[in-house]
């Protein structure tokens, strides 16, 4: 689709660019993990390093490759279990992704993207887990004008529980978007509301 694919929307016709080329990177990361409270917790840092060549990158009727890109940046996280039956998560991840010769933005990546999660583990077989999801503004590009623009940030909340009946199978519930946030990913793109999930998973090999 990149290459020779045709869509039309509302929005005009978006065709494939045949002089795309594929991507190529590089790159490396350094960490420290530490163990906290008796080895009840943990926290590491991270900071990572990227260059890219020929990214390929979406704009308002095609995709084009940027000459070179760089994403680098630091990731915070750690787990603490509170209880025996609760354990706490948190991860925060500061990124700046950028055109290496223009120093423009690049599109739809995040500076701040954090996490925080409760996991409660009620019995041998029933579990709840709760997940808070922060997305921080992005460069974007607007789906009416087709300018670039700063999108705002958004935060979902999501629940969900699992049960396992046996070593084969186990039963889920979830529901996403909890406080039914409007948000679009990436502009122009309204993605779901609050939305409920069920179902059965079955492990063939446990």
């Amino acid at each position: 689709f990149q290459l020779f694919g045709v869509s039309i929307s509302a929005f005009g016709t978006f065709t494939g660019n045949p002089n795309l080329k594929p991507e190529e990177s590089k790159g490396w990361e350094v960490g420290v993990e530490q163990s906290l409270f008796n080895h009840k917790g943990n926290i590491e840092i991270t900071y990572f390093d990227t260059e890219i060549k020929n990214l390929i990158q979406g704009g308002a009727t095609t995709n084009s490759n940027v000459g070179r890109a760089v994403t680098r940046g630091v990731e915070l996280g750690g787990t603490i279990d509170i209880t025996e039956t609760i354990r706490g998560e948190a991860n925060y991840a500061f990124t700046r992704a950028f055109n290496k010769i223009s120093k423009a933005t690049l599109l739809r990546r995040p500076k701040h993207k954090a996490y925080l999660g409760l996991n409660y583990r009620a019995t041998d077989k029933l579990s709840f887990n709760t997940q808070a999801v922060f997305v921080g503004r992005r460069s974007d590009i607007d789906a009416a004008t087709f300018a670039t623009i700063e999108t705002p940030s958004y935060t979902l909340l999501n629940l969900q529980t699992s049960y396992k009946i046996n070593e084969y199978l186990s039963l889920f519930g979830r529901i996403d978007n909890l406080l039914d946030r409007d948000f679009e990913e990436p502009d122009g793109f309204s993605q779901p509301g609050i939305a409920g999930y069920a179902g059965i998973n079955l492990t063939l090999n446990p």
